[in-house]
């Protein structure tokens, strides 16, 4: 077909056309990741002067092996193999018997992470926040509505303030796209947010001081954050308040307490916008809640909900 179209050259559009669509078919910030694969191999290739092929591709995964995470050698393969074709199947178990053992050398060294409380919410907002200073403002709200909303950082750094709505004692967040939603069907999300809330006073100073349609800009030249900078962004309100977290432990905390506060698995997916059941369960931990014991039975302490007013426990003066 290649050759038929390549001696009619007003059909070599067409090749192209075709070459690009598997690319095309992908979620864009897939087909960006698989990209910055391919292009990282090369250039290991070339400082190794090996040529792109298979025995090549299977050397420069075991050289990756060393340091990276088998989630970035699974997508290095699928990038490989997106690029090249599907692998021939001795060196498809090569690939996998790689992937699979880097995989069980991190679960070895793996330590259980702390999970953030509430407290540590409130403690990353009083650390961090300066009234006044455009700066701080952004970044602890950033934090407070990642923790109540379950956000992920790429939607932070998508959202707009047309997808914030107020109703009544209540934000309606919208999602209108996410990693897992890669036909943009978007999702809501609903937040409590009580007048006189944190929450609510942090939005209303923010709003009136941000010259973008973005919630989270940059402040330089009021243009999106990339979801790289909204991580380092919540890592540094992390450490800064002295504990150890990414972006990431907002949206598992959240979903843990909400578990402890009784709703059902189906509720925090709901909420989380999880589309499965087992993505869902690598973040929720096991607790006497979630095995059928009341709350009651097994805690004196009230166990706070991120997504009500008192929930936070700290006061924004004002």
């Amino acid at each position: 077909m290649a050759q038929k179209c390549l001696q009619k050259p007003h059909l070599e559009h067409l090749i192209f056309k075709i070459a690009e669509a598997p690319w095309r078919a992908m979620a864009p910030s897939t087909a960006n990741t698989y990209k910055a694969a391919n292009k990282k191999r090369q250039r290991w290739l070339k400082e190794k002067s090996l040529s792109n092929d298979i025995e090549s591709f299977i050397l420069y995964l075991a050289d990756q092996a060393s340091e990276k995470s088998s989630s970035a050698l699974a997508i290095s393969s699928a990038a490989f193999e997106l690029e090249n074709g599907r692998m021939e199947t001795d060196f498809k178990t090569f690939a996998a018997d790689l992937i699979a053992a880097r995989r069980r050398e991190k679960v070895r060294a793996r330590s259980s992470p702390r999970l953030l409380q509430a407290s540590d919410v409130a403690k990353i907002i009083e650390t961090n926040l300066v009234l006044g200073d455009p700066k701080t403002e952004r970044n602890t709200l950033l934090a407070l509505l990642s923790y109540a909303a379950l956000l992920r950082a790429s939607e932070v750094a998508e959202l707009k303030w047309s997808d914030v709505t107020k109703e009544a004692k209540m934000l309606k967040i919208t999602i209108r796209s996410a990693k897992n939603d890669q036909l943009a069907l978007g999702r809501d999300t609903f937040v409590g947010c009580q007048p006189g809330s944190t929450l609510e006073l942090l939005l209303l100073r923010w709003r009136i001081n941000n010259r973008s349609e973005f919630v989270f800009p940059n402040l330089h030249n009021w243009s999106k954050l990339s979801s790289s900078a909204v991580s380092s962004i919540a890592k540094k309100l992390i450490q800064r308040s002295g504990l150890q977290g990414t972006h990431h432990n907002f949206r598992r905390a959240s979903a843990n307490i909400l578990q402890l506060n009784g709703l059902r698995r189906e509720e925090i997916k709901n909420r989380g916008r999880w589309r499965s059941d087992q993505g869902m369960a690598r973040y929720l931990r096991d607790s006497p809640e979630a095995q059928g014991f009341r709350k009651e039975e097994v805690q004196e302490e009230e166990v706070v909900d991120p997504h009500e007013e008192h929930s936070y426990a700290f006061k924004l003066a004002v």
